[in-house]
Order: C-alpha cells, then structure tokens, then sequence
C-alpha cells in the first residue's frame, strides 16, 4: 500500500504543477492584453452601473463613459466623457453549478454620444477587461474562471489512477486532504466533520460569477465612422516653460531594488503639487493607497490567491531612489492579485512655482510567474511602460484633477541600460488642480454584493468540487491539460509588433 507520507509528495507535486502550468486565471493573466495592430480603432471606457453574470439579463441595458479621448492625426474622434450605450447579449450563470461551470457573458454596443452633442450608431467589440481575473476571447465573450481550478480544487484530485471508485471517492473528497489524514490517523469518526470545516476556513473556495462594478475600464474595438473635431494647428499648442523642461530633464532617471541595489524602474511622471493634491488626485481616479507589508497583508495576500480575488491595496516591493523609499504608493485593480496598475512616487528637494515636486515610476502588472522551482512569485509586467504612463496622466484628467501636462524629452536618456523595457524616454509633467470630477467613481473596484445565501454557496462548492473530482481528478487530465497549456503558449499570436519578453518585479 501506498503510504501517507508518498500520497502527500505526490499531492505537493500535483501543486507545483497547477502553480506553473495549470491556472489558467493566473497564467494567463501574464499573457498581454493588448490589441491586435488591426483592431480597428480602441476606445476606452468606464462603467457606469455594474453587470453580473448571477443578475443580468439578456436585454439589459448599461452605459460606459469615455475616460480618454480617441485621437488621429491631431483630431479627436471622440471626447472624453461621451456616453457609449450597450445591452447584455447573453449571459450564463453557474448558479447551483448543475449545469454550468463557468459564467460567461457577452456584451453589445449600439450608441454614443458627445458631450453636449447628438446620439450617434456605434458598434463594437469588447477586447479587454482591464485587470480582470476573467478572458475575453476573440467573439468579445467574457469567459469566467474556473473555481475549482486552483488550490480548493487541487486538493481534491489526482491521487491515484481513474477508475470506478472515483465516483465515491468525490463526495467523501469533500473533505478534501483532511479525508485522508483522517484515513491515515486514529481520529474518532466524528472528527471527520471539523477536519472537513477546517479545510474549508483555510482554503476558501472563489466566486465563479461575473462581477464588473461600476468603474470597471472596458476596452473596445470599433470601425465605425466617425466626424473628427478641427485639429488644433501644432504651431498653436503652447511649448512647456524652459524652467519646467529643465525640471524634468534634471529628475533621477532609474529607481533601486531596495534588497540588492540593482537598477528598477524607470521614472517617467513628475507631479507639481501638494501632497494633498496628490492623495486627492488619485482617490478621485479610482486609485487605492497600497499597504505596508505587515503579517495582516501577507495572510489577506493568501486569501485573495486561493478566492481568485481582489487585494485592492495590496503591498508592493520596495523600491528606492536615491536610497529612500517611495513616499506614496497608489494603485488600481479590478478583481485579481495578479494584475494592477501601480505608481511609486517620491517628494523633490525641488519648487515650481512655488509649489512641491513629486517624481514617480508607474508599471502595470499583468501576471505572475513563479520563481526559484515554485518558492517564490514574482508580478509580470508590461515592458512598454508608456501605456502606463499615459493611463495615469488619463485617469487624473477624468478625475478633473489635472491643470495642465506635458510630455517632455529626457536628452540624456538612452535604450542601452534599460533592455525589455520599451519606451520613449520623456516624462509626463502634471500640474494638479483641486478636483472637479464628472463622475464620482471612488468606489470603482468594490464588487456589488451577491445575492446568494450562504446554504446554496455550500451547495454550489459541494457540486462543483465534486464535478471537479470526477472530471480531473487524475493524471490523465492532468497530462491533457500541460500538453494543451504548452501548445497554446506556442500558439500565442503577437499582438502589437514585438510584444517582446515579460519583465518581473517582486510580488510580496
């Protein structure tokens, strides 16, 4: 007989394994998002009501706001703050998980609507849901996750050959791990249940609906027609002051890992404003203040990995300029640990106007990848950090908290130190202002409660792990799954030219 002791090796095996190849909800959430080159033109945009896949019905009807202005050719195709309408296509629910294991939702859009302007045809295709632990494929369908395929879901399955006994072997797997220690101990039967209960308080199981609350960034492809305003003559567009491009041109270029001193990210925002102004700036945007680490934060870290969940003021790595620590550090996320958009920021010695100083390096996580044979993880994040340069500087605008920026040229900058990383070189200077928002969005990332009771959620884990337990509870799927996982990586199709390599900063 097998014992104890190699049932749990090969258990810890089967972990290390779902940790590299087998979720899909963390993996792929490293893979870039971006738009194919011909995806028509892309539009970004902010829900103004929630949608979910557990109430929304085909037919519903939801609007958006624009949040950045599309351009071409220095005229703009659409302003910020037009409302694009659409309405819920079709959804699936997974409800008591009898039917369907995955939520799915599809959405469609038919109108938008200047500022102040006349109703307009639009069509488009949803491309992206911006930080979202769930896909969008190619039709523009939300795929939801799978809840039972990361931790509660591994430790049910893949303890021996499938065969017959399987199906029994699913429901007292119930318990999960904790089964078979009682199998294996001399624990009194009635034991069994507060083992089970025990499993379930430390391995909480994810919500596998849909949830987009209000506030959630959709990015859409459109190839409607549009009139674009007059463009503003280049010769009319103000040049920023000498003094402020001496400013920028005089800022730290690279920030330090605060544990080895290896150069880090690039700095590529500079802020003139109070410190209040700051705070208020990025509150208004939707942005959360991130924690410090502390044992609290590394056990809510846990929590929001095994639920699939958010951790919207997650801790990050430290980071230094100059030898000092960030002295702020705001960042947004939707619904998962594994992507969030983030920015360090650093108080100057230096005055503009008589007004503080404030340089900053913002990068946008887009996964994790494990490190040191699975003991360690690590944040993936997109090497074209002008996206997320341009997103900052966005979102304050939308917030109306920006007075004025620029773009200014670095001379002295070069792409020989910086390797994966891909940008320009200049810096965003953003003079602030008090804000004067057009949508009060401040509560952007918080899920709108589900309305289920706590009797059908235990119903809903028993049927699903269950499911799970026969369908990959072996080797066999298991081996399916690595092989299909490598085939879709190779098969990854490039999406804008170059995406080149993902680059890492330290998840804590």
């Amino acid at each position: 007989m097998v014992s104890f002791f190699t049932l749990l090796a090969c258990r810890a095996a089967a972990v290390l394994a779902w940790v590299l190849l087998l979720t899909p909800e963390l993996a792929n959430a490293g893979a870039f998002n971006t738009l194919p080159t011909n995806s028509g033109t892309v539009v970004t945009v902010r829900l103004l009501s929630p949608l979910s896949s557990f109430s929304s019905r085909p037919g519903d009807e939801f609007q958006a706001i624009v949040v950045a202005p599309v351009e071409q050719d220095g005229r703009i195709l659409i302003p910020r703050n037009s409302i694009v309408r659409g309405r819920v296509a079709k959804t699936t629910r997974v409800g008591r998980g009898f039917i369907h294991e995955r939520a799915s939702m599809q959405l469609e859009f038919y109108e938008w609507q200047p500022p102040g302007g006349d109703k307009q045809p639009f069509t488009a295709r949803l491309m992206e849901v911006d930080n979202a632990r769930e896909q969008v494929l190619e039709n523009g369908r939300i795929k939801g996750i799978l809840a039972t395929s990361g931790p509660p879901g591994l430790l049910l399955g893949m303890w021996r050959r499938p065969d017959l006994s399987m199906f029994g072997r699913a429901s007292i797997g119930f318990s999960g791990i904790a089964h078979f220690t009682w199998l294996q101990s001399n624990f009194h039967p009635a034991m069994a249940p507060a083992i089970a209960g025990l499993r379930m308080l430390l391995v909480r199981f994810p919500e596998p609906e849909i949830h987009l609350p209000a506030g959630a960034d959709l990015v859409l492809s459109t190839r409607s027609r549009f009139q674009p305003l007059p463009a503003v003559p280049t010769s009319l567009l103000p040049s920023p002051p000498a003094e402020l491009v001496s400013l920028a041109a005089a800022q730290p270029l690279l920030t330090t890992r605060g544990t080895s001193g290896k150069s880090a990210d690039i700095t590529n925002l500079l802020f003139i404003g109070s410190r209040e102004d700051l705070e208020q700036a990025f509150q208004r945007s939707g942005w959360f203040t991130a924690d410090t680490m502390a044992p609290q934060t590394v056990l809510r870290g846990y929590k929001a990995m095994t639920t699939q969940d958010a951790y919207p003021t997650a801790p990050v790595s430290l980071l230094q300029l100059h030898g000092r620590p960030p002295d702020l550090v705001f960042q947004r996320s939707l619904n998962t640990i594994a992507k969030r958009h983030h920015i360090r920021v650093w108080k100057q010695p230096d005055q503009y106007e008589g007004r503080e100083v404030w340089v900053a390096a913002a990068t946008h996580d887009t996964g994790i990848r494990v490190r040191a044979g699975g003991m360690s993880y690590t944040h993936r994040i997109d090497p074209y950090i002008d996206r997320e340069r341009h997103k900052v500087v966005e979102d304050l605008s939308f917030a109306g908290c920006v007075e004025d920026d620029d773009l200014i040229d670095r001379p002295d900058f070069s792409d020989e130190p910086y390797g994966r990383i891909s940008t320009d070189g200049r810096m965003a200077v953003v003079r602030l202002k008090a804000c004067t928002p057009t949508v009060d969005l401040t509560a952007a990332s918080q899920i709108p409660p589900q309305r289920i009771r706590p009797s059908a959620r235990l119903l809903r884990r028993f049927i699903l792990e269950n499911r799970h337990a026969i369908i990959r509870g072996n080797l066999y799927y298991l081996a399916f799954q690595g092989i299909n996982s490598f085939r879709k990586h190779r098969q990854r199709p490039i999406l804008i030219e170059s995406a080149g390599e993902d680059l890492e900063s330290p998840l804590d």
